[in-house]
């Protein structure tokens, strides 16, 4: 059992065959956040969505508690629920970052890596660029129409729009 965690943690499964999905949510969510992708994928795959510790129904961890401990912890769900099988992890925010030190410990037990919302580093190479061409494309652009009348639409939202098989009218 993890270091530092009083018990083992909390999870929900969805799906019958396929490969397996682990769903580790952002804060301060609980594997609840999941409840959509993993019906919609529930078809094709066996869906997990563990509560790391202190979140949901999970226990509550002590003082001292590492990234590693919880990524051993969240292996643990996974070998309860689905012994000896290997994941695409899939993180969010907090879940992003425990997702990586998952795939550390158990390479051969992770079949992907899924990370979102991994948090801004202002220090990273592509960042200037990318706000550079927001400011000139996306936001300011986006701020003009949405100030421009009550039933404009966002040049995101257009681009939707235009792109959706099945037209609204507004």
């Amino acid at each position: 059992m993890a270091q530092h965690i009083h018990g083992p943690l909390y999870y929900e499964r969805m799906g019958r065959t396929g490969p397996v999905i682990a769903f580790i949510h952002p804060n301060p969510m609980d594997q609840s956040c999941w409840i959509f992708q993993m019906a919609h994928l529930s078809t094709w795959y066996r869906c997990i969505a563990i509560d790391i510790p202190g979140y949901g129904r999970s226990p509550k961890a002590d003082a001292g508690l590492t990234m590693t401990d919880m990524a051993e912890a969240c292996w643990e769900a996974i070998d309860d629920a689905l012994p000896g099988e290997k994941a695409t992890l899939v993180g969010c925010s907090v879940g992003s970052s425990l997702a990586p030190q998952m795939y550390h410990q158990r390479p051969d037990k992770t079949a992907a890596l899924v990370l979102s919302g991994t948090g801004y580093n202002p220090n990273k190479e592509f960042t200037k660029g990318r706000i550079d061409n927001y400011t000139a494309n996306g936001i300011a652009t986006c701020r003009r129409s949405s100030t421009s009348s009550k039933r404009s639409r966002s040049p995101i939202r257009r681009a939707i729009m235009s792109a959706s098989p099945v037209r609204r009218s507004s």
